[in-house]
């Protein structure tokens, strides 16, 4: 693509965790989700929370389905059950960890979803049991890179946050999957997550090109508080710019723990912003 034929979209939603942690029961995602907002408020697309008690089974998905149908846009956020992990050593955990999310990337496939979260596996072993469990984590996201693939599903990848056992929480480790096993990874930037490794800096600059989404929620540094833009210490509006003008399409979504609307409509305003600077600076 040439320079000037450059045309970015930047498209601005919600995530559904808040009503997971809220305890909210699924039949309150739907009415929210079908409900009129005011204007700047109105979510793009929503991402929609696959774990605990909003796990999607055939009858919700079809419910969701009807939303799609009146153009309502989503992606899938796979699930995060306290059971699951992709890298367990035991093969019959793992087994069914990569079942369940699975299941999930069907779901995606059944909604159109735009895109599939996935969170990679975690270690909370010895130094040996995090080497073998390295490699099979990279085994389980190769294989659920084929099998989205399959069912014409972006998989994308988040980065985690420190001290938490997960992989996955460094550019480097990302790069490294890639280079071994061959992969064009999509990465889920969460700088909340990278804010309290102190690598949002790293991320944008090694793997900036490679974001299709970002995860909005703020912190102070020290906790994965999940807070409003504007309440923590991350430079929104400078990982805004830079995502923005390294993508062609980009979706950011407010995951915050409690309602994520006010970051809707300041992304919105600022993405709207941005667009417009970059199409006058390539003449456009």
């Amino acid at each position: 693509m040439h320079l000037g034929e450059f045309a970015l979209i930047a498209y601005v939603g919600a995530s559904t965790l808040y009503l997971v942690r809220a305890k909210e029961p699924f039949e309150v995602l739907e009415h929210v989700i079908s409900a009129e907002r005011s204007r700047e408020e109105e979510p793009d697309l929503w991402e929609v929370v696959d774990s605990e008690h909003h796990s999607l089974d055939k009858l919700r998905v079809s419910r969701l389905k009807g939303l799609v149908g009146i153009g309502f846009k989503m992606s899938l956020h796979c699930p995060y059950d306290p059971w699951i992990n992709i890298a367990d050593k035991e093969p019959a955990r793992r087994k069914q960890s990569m079942n369940r999310v699975k299941e999930s990337i069907d779901a995606a496939a059944e909604l159109e979803a735009v895109s599939f979260n996935l969170h990679p596996g975690t270690c909370m072993g010895f130094e040996e049991d995090k080497r073998i469990m390295s490699i099979l984590n990279a085994d389980a996201i190769t294989s659920l890179f084929d099998y989205a693939y399959s069912r014409g599903v972006l998989l994308s990848v988040e980065n985690m946050p420190p001290n938490q056992g997960y992989f996955l929480v460094t550019p480097q480790e990302f790069l490294t999957i890639e280079e071994e096993r061959g992969l064009d990874l999509k990465v889920t930037l969460d700088p909340g997550h990278a804010n309290l490794a102190g690598l949002v800096d790293d991320f944008l600059m090694t793997l900036g090109e490679r974001v299709s989404e970002v995860h909005v929620h703020d912190n102070k540094g020290e906790l994965d508080e999940h807070l409003a833009v504007g309440l923590g210490s991350i430079d929104w509006l400078k990982i805004v710019r830079e995502v923005c003008s390294r993508s062609e399409m980009i979706y950011f979504v407010a995951e915050t723990y409690e309602h994520p609307f006010k970051s809707v409509a300041w992304l919105k305003e600022k993405t709207s912003t941005i667009e417009r600077q970059l199409r006058f600076t390539r003449g456009i």
